[in-house]
């Protein structure tokens, strides 16, 4: 099963489990707006999502994931890049562009000294 139908079933059993623990009944609109943000986060068929977002925090879930799942790979790309020597990384074809690292006097200032113990 994929993530969105195992979210899905996760937010159910929450709704039923509130309902155990509260005896109120878990708001019908509520669960059908949450379930829905969990189908639609991708944004767009091409991407997966069985639905187009429809609601104004479904389409900000989507936004505040995509720009998620962005910022993590440039911070991947940064970190990852093998050219300690150089303020920029190698070209990426999947961005389309280098990214900067910063100053290569700041990357060295700012790596932790492998002859010092780690501070607290």
């Amino acid at each position: 099963m994929g993530h969105l139908i195992i979210g899905v079933e996760m937010l159910s059993e929450k709704a039923r489990q509130s309902e155990e623990l509260t005896g109120e009944p878990f708001p019908n609109e509520l669960l059908l707006r949450l379930k829905h943000m969990i189908v639609s986060h991708h944004g767009s068929y091409e991407y997966g999502s069985p639905k187009l977002p429809m609601t104004p925090e479904a389409i900000a879930l989507h936004h505040l994931d995509n720009l998620d799942a962005k910022v993590h790979n440039f911070d991947q790309q940064i970190t990852g890049d093998p050219n300690k020597d150089s303020a920029w990384t190698s070209y990426d074809p999947s961005q389309g562009r280098k990214l900067f690292k910063g100053s290569v006097e700041e990357q060295n200032a700012a790596a932790p000294n492998a002859a010092e113990p780690a501070k607290l």
